[in-house]
């Protein structure tokens, strides 16, 4: 029990009262404090977070912060992330889009204003998070969401417009690739590749198949237009159009369908006539040229 009437030298009660005064102003301006992702904002700009500390807990209910990161990189922050409820000195409210104005410099009444949450790296699987990833090469940027990755270019003009000329879509679907033109609010697809199932497709701006590369049995691919395609493997080439079929390997080529020269079918080709001398002897001459 304190004794409260009890006399301190004036050296103990001063150093009492600068610890007390020390306490107080670290309790009002706050801490740093790790957290843990309860949920995220629709726009993906917030997370609510709980603080991951024994005994405080009770005292904080789950707040409502935005996350520290560039417009250029977006992070896909998903419920149970963990990481750190990084303290300012003053109000983020304003900053960060929640409040219009500025902030003044001094305490906010809202301990909720002066945070932003920072994630951070955990290994293994304990407490009832859920570590990283292994990583396969710890000297690559590794960039991965649950949905996929999207990477494009971006610039908003003037009018607020968004400009983009191309985009690569990595997701489970696979990989698409798209060449963009953009006109003021309008968007444009001029080409689509899409790399999946061991084959690509070339699509054109009103959703078109135009080509098809797909992986062969025999280890080759096969270019697909229309009902046209062109297989090429590691033993020959064949061209395919309608009924006709030309192919190429080590024993020659080999034409299905009528092989037409300088416009004329060679099946319907003719020869002119040609010429004999010394009937005594061998038969020598020429049989004319083609017709």
């Amino acid at each position: 029990m304190n004794n409260y009437g009890a006399r301190y030298p004036i050296g103990q009660g001063l150093q009492q009262i600068s610890s007390y005064q020390i306490k107080a102003a670290l309790q009002e301006s706050g801490w740093s404090l790790p957290c843990q992702v309860q949920s995220v904002s629709d726009d993906g700009l917030f997370v609510t977070v709980s603080i991951a500390v024994n005994n405080l807990s009770e005292l904080f209910a789950n707040i409502t912060i935005p996350i520290m990161e560039s417009q250029y990189v977006r992070l896909p922050i998903q419920k149970g992330d963990v990481g750190v409820a990084r303290k300012a000195d003053v109000s983020l409210y304003p900053i960060s889009g929640q409040r219009d104005g500025s902030p003044n410099f001094g305490q906010d009444g809202n301990y909720e204003a002066l945070l932003a949450f920072e994630p951070i790296s955990t290994k293994g699987s304990k407490n009832g998070i859920s570590g990283f990833p292994a990583s396969s090469d710890i000297n690559s940027t590794w960039i991965y969401g649950p949905d996929g990755v999207v990477l494009q270019d971006l610039k908003v003009d003037e009018n607020g417009h968004q400009l983009v000329n191309g985009k690569i879509t990595i997701s489970s679907s696979g990989v698409t690739v798209q060449d963009i033109t953009t006109s003021g609010a309008t968007q444009t697809v001029n080409m689509i590749a899409t790399i999946a199932n061991n084959q690509i497709q070339l699509k054109d701006k009103d959703g078109n198949c135009v080509a098809t590369i797909n992986k062969t049995s025999s280890g080759g691919i096969t270019l697909a237009v229309g009902n046209n395609n062109i297989t090429v493997n590691a033993s020959q080439a064949s061209l395919t159009f309608g009924s006709s079929n030309v192919t190429v390997n080590g024993s020659g080529v080999s034409i299905t369908g009528t092989l037409t020269i300088n416009g004329q079918p060679y099946t319907a080709h003719t020869h002119l006539a040609g010429t004999l001398v010394s009937p005594s002897g061998p038969v020598t001459g020429t049989t004319g040229g083609k017709v």
